[in-house]
């Protein structure tokens, strides 16, 4: 393979079904952003929801699960920081904060709070689902989710 090889982007079918089979939720207080992000991931083949607050997302949780959430730090109510550290006690799925705040130190304290990667808008759908692919082989190896771990993601969390 050719360096030019190596540097081209994925065919469009391949971009379409690079998130195939995820299940992801994204959390943002901005409807048209949420539905921009929505509507990529669901044409990259992701199984997706929208939802706009923290409180939204404990509902959701209460019946069922996702494999990774997005969650905007600037939540009406409670803010991204805290709900990304309450996910991380109570479950195990991918967080992606995805937010305005670029500090080196609000990033850190993402971070050190339980998100696997932070992101700074203005939002690239292709760096996002590039983050969401790599987050996904890191949880699931090769991009296949177990048996056990799908059956142990379907299970509603119980948050403290």
């Amino acid at each position: 393979m050719s360096a030019a090889d190596s540097d081209a982007a994925p065919s469009p079918l391949a971009a379409r079904r690079a998130l195939a089979g995820l299940t992801v939720w994204v959390v943002e207080d901005d409807a048209e952003l949420r539905a921009l992000m929505l509507d990529d991931l669901r044409w990259r083949g992701a199984v997706v929801v929208g939802l706009d607050s923290a409180e939204a997302l404990y509902r959701e949780l209460a019946v069922a699960r996702c494999d990774i959430v997005i969650l905007d730090v600037g939540l009406p109510g409670e803010d991204g920081y805290r709900v990304a550290e309450h996910l991380r006690r109570a479950a195990s799925m991918g967080i992606v904060m995805l937010t305005g705040r670029g500090s080196s130190h609000e990033m850190a304290h993402g971070l050190a709070l339980g998100a696997d990667l932070y992101l700074v808008k203005p939002l690239d759908v292709e760096l996002l689902a590039a983050a969401l692919g790599s987050l996904r082989r890191r949880l699931f190896g090769d991009g296949e989710r177990s048996e056990e771990h799908t059956s142990e993601l379907q299970s509603p969390v119980q948050l403290v």
